[in-house]
């Protein structure tokens, strides 16, 4: 009935609140004084491993909770920067045993740069927000989908099977992703949803859902039409020119009406 799912919302939502306070928002604190940059951005990562400190970090917030059915494998291997793969298992879900949610964060943040009133790897909390290199981008992703699965078996209530990852190289053209993912795709099953934990929200009062991502391309492009430069009053109305068959090729590229 309605009661009874309204019920329900107000018990896991009560049950995510009184863990935000109590240990979630300690969790994201030690997120933001480790610096965890990836090898872009930290040429000394391999010898400070703060990379691997922030993944074993990660894991000690996860068996802390002490999720049912959950496996983990914390990875580094040669030359890659840590991930980590979660499993659980379904829960009280017996119609549900051929789904399967993969959600997605990353453990590495962006450079600190200038500009940070306070230490960037000391968390500040003021006016109800805390402040600090990775909290929103994206140290929030991990506890957010941990949690979100303990509040649901603290309640007793249903979900399917669920794969967490996490990477250490989002900041930038690193291809350990795909290099994980390849390697490890035995343990990732077969997703029929992914969650990706890592956009924006426009307001605090509303939840905010991307439903699709359009990406960047970089690319050079040449033309040539002549061998040596052409005066307009020479060549203008006989040569082609370049900026319309540039033009033209981007315009086979994307569709400027709609993009």
């Amino acid at each position: 009935s309605q009661k009874d799912n309204k019920m329900d919302k107000d018990g896991v939502s009560g049950y995510v609140h009184s863990k935000f306070y109590d240990e979630y928002v300690e969790a994201i604190s030690e997120f933001v004084r480790i610096p965890s940059l990836n090898p872009i951005f930290d040429q000394e990562w391999q010898v400070n491993k703060s990379l691997e400190k922030q993944c074993q970090h990660l894991v000690g917030y996860l068996e802390k909770q002490e999720i049912q059915g959950v496996k983990y494998h914390a990875l580094v291997d040669e030359k890659r920067t840590p991930f980590l793969i979660v499993t659980i298992d379904p829960f009280n879900s017996p119609k549900n045993k051929e789904e399967c949610v993969l959600m997605y964060g990353h453990m590495d943040k962006q450079p600190f740069l200038d500009g940070w009133i306070t230490d960037p790897c000391e968390p500040v909390i003021k006016d109800g927000r805390l402040y600090g290199r990775g909290s929103s981008d994206d140290g929030y992703a991990f506890f957010t989908a941990v949690l979100s699965v303990k509040a649901c078996q603290a309640q007793n209530k249903s979900h399917p099977s669920i794969v967490i990852t996490i990477e250490g190289s989002e900041e930038g053209m690193i291809d350990d992703l795909l290099y994980y993912l390849e390697n490890y795709k035995g343990l990732l099953g077969k997703p029929t949803i992914v969650v990706c934990l890592d956009s924006v929200s426009f307001t605090e009062e509303t939840l905010t859902i991307t439903s699709c991502l359009r990406g960047c391309i970089t690319f050079d492009i040449y033309a040539q039409v002549a061998e040596n430069n052409m005066h307009s009053g020479m060549g203008g109305g006989i040569c082609p020119n370049v900026y319309n068959i540039l033009n033209c090729a981007l315009a086979r590229v994307q569709d400027f009406k709609t993009q």
